[in-house]
Parts: C-alpha cells; structure tokens; sequence
C-alpha cells in the first residue's frame, strides 16, 4: 500500500512518515517560483540528517510541463495525488496563471485536496488560481506587486496586501513575487523545524 501511495516518484524518500511537498505546475509557469521553494525543501534536513519532506510535481494533465524558460519539468497528474497524503500543497506563478485562474478541473481539484493538506500556498500570481476557486475569500492575500491591484479588482472578496513578501491566513499562504516564495518556504519549513534549522538552511543557500 504504501508503494501505491507514496512510491508515485522515484525521487521522493521511501519512509511514508515523510511529508509530503506537492507543487502544482502549468504550461508556462515561471521556473524560479517552482525551483526556489522546492530546493528549500529539498535540502530541509531533519535533527538526524534525515531528508526533512518528500516533493513532487503535479499538473493537470501529467507529463513534461514547459515553464516560461522553455525548460521542461516532469510532472504527475493531479488525480494520481486523490489518494495520496499531502502535507504542503503549493500552486506555483507566472504570467499564465491568470489564464489558468479561469479553469474547472484545477479548481474543483484544489478546493478538495484544501480541505485536507496541513498548509495550501500560492507562489506569486498563483494567488489568483487559488483566488478563483474562491479559497482567498475573506482571508489577506498577497502576490506580486505589480499584480495586486488587479487581484483586489477581479476578486473583491480578497483582502489583498502589497507590502508583505508573504501572508499567512489559517492553513493558506500567499507570497509575493516569484523571490518571495523561498522567503515563504523558509518560513513553512522554521513553522516545522524551528528558527535554528531555518536560519542554518538560508545560510547554506546564501540567503540573508
């Protein structure tokens, strides 16, 4: 069961007691707001030496996925994660995500799996994905600055906030842009392994 479940990339630790980091990509996302984050929690490590949580890429339709570099990512479908445990689930940025905001499938995938992760996030313009499955409403938000006028206009029932690099509302985070999200990953990974890992984590990526 467990190599049904857990086993799904060949990348990830085998211990299932791992959590689980997933990152939702699309067609042209930005590459840096996918591959900040996931080499913070690649390298998170726990007291042991131990790998600190599993990742894993996901998109709609699985396969490579070609980010707004032209380099492609290997991706996972979304439904192979329906019966998975998801631990940290992060929507990730980039011009296109304002044409993705406008899609069921995702959003009918996300606003399930939102009531089951520990943590939901956005990195970036990721935010109006999660804003247009309504999972932003009433909550303070933020997303790149440039952007946020435009997320407060589409979406009247967030809270936007430009100043912050990024908010935390209950279980949702949104970051600002794409640099932000290592900012925000940083601190997802101090919520669950202390100020003191964090900090020796950003130091080792050169950080300040």
């Amino acid at each position: 069961m467990s190599q049904t479940r857990h086993g799904i990339n060949a990348n990830m630790p085998s211990d299932s007691a791992t959590p689980l980091v997933v990152f939702v990509l699309f067609d042209r996302t930005k590459l840096l707001d996918v591959t900040g984050p996931l080499q913070v929690f690649n390298d998170a490590k726990t007291p042991s030496g131990a790998p600190a949580y599993r990742t894993l890429l996901v998109s709609e339709c699985g396969g490579p996925v070609v980010t707004d570099t032209g380099i492609a990512l290997s991706t996972r479908r979304l439904t192979e994660c329906n019966d998975v445990e998801i631990d940290t689930l992060l929507v990730s940025g980039g011009d296109a995500a304002l044409q993705v905001a406008q899609t069921g499938a995702l959003c009918d995938w996300l606003i399930e799996q939102s009531r089951h992760v520990r943590r939901l996030g956005s990195i970036c313009l990721g935010a109006f994905i999660l804003a247009g499955c309504g999972l932003l409403d009433g909550r303070p938000a933020t997303t790149h600055w440039e952007y946020c006028s435009q997320l407060a206009a589409r979406f009247s029932l967030v809270e936007v906030r430009s100043d912050p690099i990024f908010v935390r509302a209950d279980h949702i985070w949104t970051s600002a842009g794409v640099t932000a999200g290592i900012d925000m990953a940083l601190a997802m990974v101090e919520q669950d392994l202390g100020h003191t890992a964090a900090l020796a984590l950003a130091r080792d990526l050169v950080l300040s």
